[in-house]
């Protein structure tokens, strides 16, 4: 009786074990959830940089002009036109981040023509609300609800994909069975199949989402549309046909995050943030497992 009730009143004691056990798995938790209270995803930060491709296609623009028809009145013609390409490049990077709004240069390459001989690029800064997907310009202009990644979706979500209002495209998302295979490595993917455009008529749209990070990683569709690139003057790009081919415009460098052959792995500072809680764990046990020792 001496032994045991001394046991229980001093040294490591049965409470003091469990109390330190449970401090040990909130510290834990914590560190595996902290990305859940910050804004945004959990890769979104200052350098982050991807990258997509189009091995073919088009795209249209339009050209503003006014012409005077009177002494005090203007005339407004807005007119289209297209132009082919090859080897395309679309990018996106963070260049600042500061609680949900970063700042984000986007970058529209492309050789002009069938034999690509003209060089063309467009560029643009723009502030991007990681919690909502929406974009500004610098001076404060709205531009939309852009498609580039999506969150905490499940199968048969519906979700806004991009659009300004009153013209937003909506989407049903489903659990993709095949692995997408991009320059990258395979992603396994929700799909978000695209409601019919309110505006334009673009055919079947098929958005795919890797389902760890939600990262937009490759596209089905014949044209592609979102509120920046039509900010850029580039209206839509236009994918053809090709025999054999599905994906036509898929993410080829990913810059800023750790990743794993097929996909993405969890992040560094989440990584570190488990073998520090690990650390604790084990150097805890072993203190209050001598103790133990030493009282029985």
């Amino acid at each position: 009786m001496w032994r045991s009730s001394r046991r229980l009143s001093g040294g490591f004691s049965k409470n003091k074990g469990i109390k330190a056990l449970n401090l040990i798995i909130l510290f834990l938790f914590f560190s595996l959830n902290i990305s859940s209270v910050s804004s945004g995803p959990f890769w979104m930060k200052k350098g982050f940089y991807v990258r997509y491709v189009i091995p073919k296609g088009s795209y249209t623009g339009f050209i503003i002009s006014r012409v005077v028809s009177s002494k005090n009145e203007s005339v407004t013609y807005m007119k289209l036109y297209g132009k082919e390409f090859v080897n395309a490049t679309y990018s996106w990077k963070v260049l600042e981040l500061e609680d949900n709004m970063a700042k984000v240069r986007v970058v529209f390459k492309a050789s002009i023509g069938r034999n690509g001989t003209e060089k063309m690029e467009k560029s643009l800064i723009v502030l991007l609300n990681v919690d909502t997907r929406d974009v500004y310009t610098p001076e404060g202009k709205y531009l939309g609800k852009i498609a580039w990644w999506l969150q905490d979706v499940k199968h048969l979500s519906r979700v806004i994909v991009y659009g300004k209002p009153p013209v937003q495209v909506n989407a049903t998302v489903y659990e993709y069975e095949k692995k997408v295979k991009t320059p990258l490595g395979d992603y396994k993917c929700w799909v978000a199949i695209l409601d019919k455009h309110p505006v334009y008529l673009f055919l079947s749209q098929w958005f795919f989402y890797d389902q760890v990070t939600g990262l937009l990683v490759a596209i089905r569709t014949n044209t592609y549309y979102d509120v920046v690139l039509n900010y850029m003057n580039i209206t839509a790009i236009n994918l053809p046909y090709t025999k054999g081919v599905k994906i036509k415009m898929f993410v080829d460098r990913i810059e800023g995050v750790e990743q794993e052959k097929n996909g993405f792995s969890l992040s560094e500072y989440k990584i570190y943030l488990i073998a520090i809680g690990l650390i604790v764990s084990a150097i805890t046990l072993i203190i209050y497992g001598k103790k133990y020792r030493k009282n029985r």
